[in-house]
């Protein structure tokens, strides 16, 4: 799962088991912090990726947010 949108939804039903973040995303983003706060609370595992790196730029091209979940999660 990728995007704030649906992984934000997702985060909120416990369903992130880890979660990939781009460095780039947490510029003061209110958003962001929730989210892990979401992933946090429901034991999940939460990777901050520099965007500078090679994993980074490709993290960014999927919007800079990328989720492995627990189970199987429609909105």
């Amino acid at each position: 799962m990728y995007g704030i949108s649906k992984t934000k939804a997702a985060a909120e039903a416990g369903a992130i088991e880890s979660i990939l973040i781009s460095d780039s995303r947490l510029n003061g983003s209110e958003e962001i912090k929730e989210l892990i706060a979401h992933v946090e609370s429901s034991n999940g595992i939460v990777n901050l990726i520099s965007s500078s790196s090679p994993a980074g730029k490709k993290l960014n091209g999927l919007k800079g947010i990328i989720a492995k979940l627990r189970y199987k999660f429609q909105e």
